[in-house]
């Protein structure tokens, strides 16, 4: 996939506040979970049900959803009635979660990068004139072995990542004073002062949108 059509992703948000076509009838399939026995942690993106909605590769919407991301598998999950929890048997395009700092848009149909290709979904941090800042959270099992231990112990690992997407390409992104000023360079001062004045967290996505939010406003 060369390009990825970037109004198709807020057409979406707008729909769901006006167009949405709310649907009861969701196919799913039930879960299984043996392939995460015995493993510490969790392979979630939260650990527990979130509100949200989502949009199919078919272009049909399922609002008023409970929700729930697998980041190793990179599968989206719901609780059907009864309390059971389902895969979907649609291929999703899109999903929301509802959270008390706001929605949080997750897509994909982006260019193959590192080790994840057009079907990972990826968080929507900030949309620019011209670019699109992503996070890709992942986590991954890790076996270790004690010295001298018959036993083995499994755990979950994360790996997050950030990508800037951008004339249908990608382009990974390590949030950094240094890497701000070289792809801000052209407001280079401004956005240097903006960062020690707002004390930047690099490690907290609300405040790399902070950043994005400031220079995009200079543009």
């Amino acid at each position: 996939m060369k390009s990825f059509n970037i109004t198709i992703l807020f057409f979406f948000i707008i729909s769901l506040n006006t167009k949405a076509q709310y649907l009861q009838d969701i196919s799913g399939k039930p879960l299984s979970f043996k392939a995460y026995t015995d493993v510490i942690g969790n392979p979630y993106l939260y650990d527990y049900w979130s509100d949200g909605s989502v949009v199919t590769k078919g272009g049909v919407t399922h609002d008023k959803l409970a929700l729930k991301y697998d980041i190793v598998k990179d599968e989206i999950y719901f609780m059907a009635d009864k309390n059971i929890p389902m895969a979907f048997v649609d291929s999703i395009k899109t999903f929301v979660l509802d959270k008390v700092t706001g929605k949080e848009i997750f897509t994909n149909g982006f260019p193959e990068v590192d080790n994840f290709d057009n079907k990972s979904f990826y968080q929507v941090l900030f949309k620019g004139s011209d670019v699109l800042l992503l996070f890709k959270a992942s986590k991954y099992i890790t076996e270790t072995k004690a010295y001298g231990s018959a036993t083995t112990e499994k755990k979950f690992n994360e790996n997050n990542s950030y990508y800037l997407y951008k004339d249908g390409k990608m382009e990974k992104f390590k949030p950094s004073k240094k890497e701000f000023l070289q792809i801000f360079k052209d407001q280079g001062a401004q956005v240097e002062t903006f960062l020690k004045k707002e004390n930047i967290d690099f490690k907290n996505n609300l405040d790399l949108v902070k950043v994005f939010d400031f220079y995009y406003a200079l543009k």
